[in-house]
């Protein structure tokens, strides 16, 4: 039997002890002048310790590609649990997290590297964070006669396939 639910709550205990709450980043380390929209996603987040970001917080589809590398590393948790908690509700933040976390390619340009700098704990939660996506897409997949092998045997998405194998490699921690 496929236990979506206790598969969740293994996640977010492993986000919120792999994420201590530190030091909201300033204005001036979230600030992101790209573009409006860089500007407008990184001022919905400022000034907010990353427990503290809610669910209208993320409504509108704020972009976590729209985030400089500091907001997306201090906010990753947040966002996380709130696609996890709210995955219809959020709309296209859970594929947003999941495309910025799978690499595009074999090597990583300089703002990949800097994005994703977490420690080996980090690197965990993250993985435990996309077998739950993997798991609970496979579920809404599948018929609800199906067998768990059947289930588990669901093809996986490629972007969320590359994330996996990228944050499973033993090298994926200890980047702080």
């Amino acid at each position: 039997m496929v236990d979506l639910e206790r598969m969740k709550g293994d996640a977010e205990r492993a986000i919120r002890a792999a994420f201590p709450v530190e030091a909201v980043p300033s204005p001036d380390d979230l600030r992101n002048d790209h573009c409006p929209e860089c500007a407008e996603t990184a001022a919905r987040f400022a000034g907010k310790a990353w427990p503290d970001i809610n669910l209208d917080d993320v409504r509108g589809n704020p972009a976590p590609a729209l985030l400089n590398a500091a907001g997306f590393r201090y906010y990753l948790p947040a966002m996380m649990l709130l696609a996890m908690s709210f995955t219809r509700e959020v709309d296209c933040l859970p594929d947003g997290l999941i495309g910025m976390l799978s690499p595009k390619g074999p090597s990583l340009s300089a703002k990949d590297v800097e994005r994703g700098r977490f420690t080996h704990a980090q690197a965990e939660a993250i993985l435990a964070f996309l077998r739950f996506f993997e798991l609970q897409r496979k579920v809404e997949w599948s018929q609800p006669d199906w067998p768990t092998e059947a289930i588990l045997s669901a093809p996986t998405e490629r972007p969320l396939e590359r994330a996996i194998e990228y944050w499973s490699a033993p090298s994926s921690g200890d980047r702080a």
